[in-house]
């Protein structure tokens, strides 16, 4: 206002200044008030993920902390908060696999998941008395990771390692695909 008034311009309006400040690029905000590394959290790793042209050219592989505590059956003492692995088929957009563990992500979490991808999901929905089909089986031609401990877990196996060539590629960004995928998920659960 002061700097206005020194150069006898009239004070924008308090919306103008709003929508010139929403409109800063959040990444570029963060660089300038509080340093590159605080930044980097804002920043993808950059680049164009190659085309996917057809089902199991490439899946990601994710983990999450699922929101419950698993106790013991006899004393009801909390055990822990289980971890899905799960694997994503980047063309079709199908859960492929998945798997369920105490133990953090690791190359044996990875390593099942991959065999879940693998392998026919019959016997297995038999096992659950789950009355549905699940076609979706086979082995990826590209094996993407949404960590770097899951990257690390796949470094750290011999067998995982020889059989999948790290490449790294850019994040997700939420966006209405991503939203879209997620829903979709969402509806799939019982």
């Amino acid at each position: 206002m002061q700097a206005c008034k020194a150069q006898k311009l009239r004070a924008p309006a308090r919306n103008t200044v709003a929508q010139r400040i929403s409109g800063l690029d959040p990444l570029k905000v963060a660089r300038r008030r509080e340093g590159q590394d605080a930044s980097r959290d804002l920043q993808g790793v950059g680049g164009v993920p190659p085309a996917v042209a057809a089902p199991l050219e490439r899946v990601q592989i994710d983990h999450t902390v699922i929101d419950l505590i698993v106790v013991d059956e006899r004393d009801r003492q909390p055990i822990g908060r289980p971890y899905l692995t799960i694997a994503i088929d980047v063309f079709t957009r199908c859960v492929l696999g998945m798997v369920v563990t105490l133990e953090a992500p690791s190359a044996a979490s990875v390593g099942l998941c991959l065999a879940h991808v693998a392998c026919d999901k019959r016997p297995w929905l038999e096992g659950l008395n789950v009355e549905m089909e699940w076609p979706m089986s086979g082995k990826p031609t590209l094996v993407g990771v949404g960590t770097r401990d899951a990257y690390l877990a796949i470094r750290s196996d011999d067998q995982l390692e020889n059989r999948f060539e790290p490449m790294m590629l850019p994040l997700w960004e939420v966006n209405d695909d991503c939203c879209s995928l997620l829903a979709s998920f969402a509806a799939s659960l019982p």
